[in-house]
């Protein structure tokens, strides 16, 4: 059970802040600043890891929407390091 919940907490982390950061350079590229991009990518990554913590209904998941928005934010600062 907890290599389940284990596995469900990396799986909410690494698929929020990825959908977030692929919406954040997709939005960018198209049709949106850079500010207003970085800021809906970031609400992007809270909408999918609450919906992931409400579809498996494991409330401990929530701790991992901030993990996720904190791997977010690296993903953003790297790349607009290049």
């Amino acid at each position: 059970m907890i290599f389940t919940l284990l596995y469900m907490f990396v799986l909410l982390i690494f698929v929020s802040s990825i959908g977030g950061f692929v919406f954040y350079k997709l939005s960018y590229k198209f049709l949106l600043p850079k500010t207003l991009s970085s800021i809906l990518g970031g609400v992007v990554t809270l909408l999918l890891g609450y919906q992931i913590t409400m579809l498996f209904v494991v409330y401990s998941l929530l701790y991992g929407i901030l993990i996720a928005l904190a791997l977010y934010i690296w993903f953003v600062a790297i790349s607009s390091k290049n």
